[in-house]
């Protein structure tokens, strides 16, 4: 009996060390691109804000590091969505980006496997970031600012 309690003690504390571990690690690549994320003028650049879903309300913070697609008129979004205050993911994704006379509009989608596509569409004009998305899952709006540079991730 003791004997148990023991094995059941050290799986806890193992348990806990391995999943701390991995909650602590899980955002480090969206924490270098923040850190490495440069503002050219247009709509590249960091952004800080929340998300909501209209499906069941939840909501969390939201973060955003927009660079420099693949192609022509495409840029890569790499969102960090948090929930519950303990859990986060990252999402990369890469939008069509149009010019429009007061900002810029956005459309794209992605395979999330599992999770399904992931589609979003919105607007930027000036240091507003405003944004509808959806998937198999959910949907919701996404609100942002733009973040200066000594915001942290």
């Amino acid at each position: 009996m003791l004997k148990d309690m023991v094995m059941k003690s050290i799986s806890r504390v193992v348990l806990g060390a391995v999943l701390s571990l991995a909650l602590c690690s899980c955002g480090a690549g969206f924490r270098k691109e923040w850190k490495q994320a440069k503002t050219d003028g247009g709509i590249n650049g960091r952004w800080s804000g929340s998300w909501k879903s209209e499906v069941n309300g939840h909501q969390g913070f939201l973060r955003c590091v927009v660079k420099d697609g693949p192609s022509e008129g495409k840029k890569t979004f790499v969102y960090r969505a948090g929930w519950m205050k303990i859990l986060a993911t990252t999402v990369s994704t890469d939008k069509t980006v149009t010019k429009t006379a007061d900002g810029w509009k956005f459309t794209g989608s992605e395979d999330l496997g599992l999770y399904g596509d992931f589609s979003s569409t919105g607007a930027i004009k000036g240091n507003d970031f405003s944004a509808t998305y959806s998937s198999s899952l959910d949907k919701g709006t996404f609100t942002m600012k733009r973040a200066d540079l000594s915001s942290p991730q």
